[in-house]
């Protein structure tokens, strides 16, 4: 496997797919563009990642940007029932140019994503989750920074690690839980509301001097995966490893099998590996991550390169009738079990290198 081919030889195969479960939606605010949102922001045309963004300068309590309200602007495409997916990620790209107090002293300040249904009420109003995205600051995001936060499991009754429920109060504790009888799945079977915010439940904060932009708020869905992850993405420059599923049909004459990557560096150029066999191996020809696939049987999709945009995400069909081998292209066939990886392009501290995703395997039938 020759790992060190530049990509810049090849040819480049954009990501294009016009099915929300396979695409991301990126609202970049080009143009100043509210893109179905509204807050205590102005959406400008010029200073994002690239161009337009959501830029909040102003004497604020909180800074909000939130989409699906009553009577406001709405995003259809992050508003809805989020149970059929495999799993969902918001990432959003933040920097943080000023944030001070009323006499001018740096402070920090939550950043958080908040999901509500209006039709679970509690006493304390429309109900719904809300986990930390971020920890605002002008030391922590004088750059544009993304963030992100994956769920992995959109039907999971319990709230996942770091995840807190709001619309009714703890009896003993105070702080802020879901009402009796709602649940995460629950609010994620019917999500009205979608807000990127810095008001944390539970908490209240002074007014704050905000001089700070969002860019490229991204969602991610992805069908009900198939197969089982053999090893896990290393950390790419984005501070995450590069999470690969499967989706589609594991019957092999289906020719149905889809590959969904998250979590890359934005505008990284990678192509698809696969084998009959699965091993570790770390650090392969300098790579900073973890080649997963194992034996002569390694093909590479090599001459269907992918981009990963703005978003930091690729998807790719394979042709099952005609995989790339050493010995010319092969089919996949009922009872055997490949498995899949990616490898793409990074660039670290300054220094190109490479990554690999995590890879899954799939056992056709």
């Amino acid at each position: 496997m020759q790992l060190a081919k530049p990509l810049s030889t090849l040819g480049v195969l954009l990501f294009v797919s016009p099915a929300l479960a396979q695409s991301p939606t990126v609202v970049g605010f080009d143009g100043g563009s509210d893109g179905g949102f509204i807050g205590n922001a102005v959406f400008e045309a010029t200073g994002g990642n690239p161009d337009g963004n959501a830029h909040h300068a102003a004497l604020i309590f909180f800074n909000e940007l939130r989409t699906g309200g009553i009577g406001e602007p709405v995003n259809p495409n992050l508003i809805g029932d989020y149970s059929g997916f495999g799993s969902v990620t918001f990432e959003v790209d933040i920097k943080v140019d000023s944030l001070t107090d009323f006499i001018g002293n740096d402070i920090a300040r939550p950043f958080g994503l908040k999901l509500i249904d209006r039709d679970i009420t509690g006493p304390n109003g429309s109900s719904g989750v809300y986990v930390d995205l971020a920890v605002l600051s002008s030391f922590n995001q004088p750059n544009w920074t993304r963030v992100s936060v994956t769920i992995d499991d959109p039907t999971s009754a319990a709230l996942p690690p770091g995840w807190i429920g709001f619309g009714d109060d703890d009896p003993t504790t105070f702080e802020p839980i879901l009402p009796a009888g709602a649940t995460f799945a629950s609010v994620l079977a019917s999500v009205d509301e979608v807000h990127l915010t810095g008001a944390t439940p539970g908490f209240f904060f002074n007014d704050a001097n905000f001089d700070m932009r969002i860019d490229n708020v991204t969602f991610i869905v992805t069908d009900p995966s198939l197969g089982t992850e053999t090893c896990s993405g290393v950390a790419n420059s984005t501070g995450a490893g590069a999470d690969l599923s499967l989706s589609g049909s594991n019957v092999a004459s289906a020719n149905n099998l889809t590959v969904q990557v998250n979590s890359l560096p934005s505008n990284s150029l990678g192509y698809v590996i696969h084998s009959l066999g699965n091993a570790v191996v770390a650090n392969p020809g300098g790579s900073e991550g973890n080649l997963c696939l194992a034996g002569a049987s390694i093909g590479r999709f090599n001459s269907q390169v992918l981009d990963s945009g703005a978003a930091g995400a690729v998807s790719f069909s394979p042709d099952l009738t005609s995989l790339p081998a050493v010995g010319g292209p092969v089919s996949a066939v009922a009872g055997e079990t490949r498995y899949f990886q990616l490898w793409y392009r990074d660039n670290v501290g300054g220094v190109a290198t490479s990554n690999f995703s995590s890879a899954d395997g799939i056992t056709f039938q």
